[in-house]
């Protein structure tokens, strides 16, 4: 089993993968359709954090899940730990889903839940 990615080696690789997945396009056109100030954006693209929430909502504004930005070795964590990362993804996807007005952002928690993962 591969170690996990944490750290700042996880942050770099949101930010690679997010760079990656805008494309073409502009920062500015992911500030404007994503409703995330564009300061923010760059604060989140320099800091040694990348926040949950910015990153749901870029996800589906770029049309992608979560997943797809983060490395294939996944952050292990206790049983009760997951179920505290899930109850907090679940507040901010219900969040994000408010914010932009869209109840089809997918909520993958469920599904992870019931498989055990």
């Amino acid at each position: 089993m591969q170690k996990p990615v944490t750290g700042q080696a996880l942050y770099a690789h949101v930010r690679e993968k997010l760079r990656i997945a805008l494309g073409d396009r502009t920062w500015k056109w992911l500030a404007e359709a994503s409703g995330i100030p564009p300061s923010t954006l760059s604060s989140q693209m320099t800091r040694p954090k990348f926040s949950l929430d910015v990153l749901v909502r870029v996800a589906h504004t770029l049309g992608k899940e979560v997943s797809h930005f983060l490395p294939d070795q996944a952050v292990s964590a206790s049983g009760q730990s997951q179920e505290a990362l899930l109850d907090e993804l679940e507040k901010l996807v219900s969040g994000a889903r408010r914010q932009v007005g869209d109840p089809q952002i997918p909520n993958r928690t469920t599904e992870i839940r019931k498989s055990g993962a």
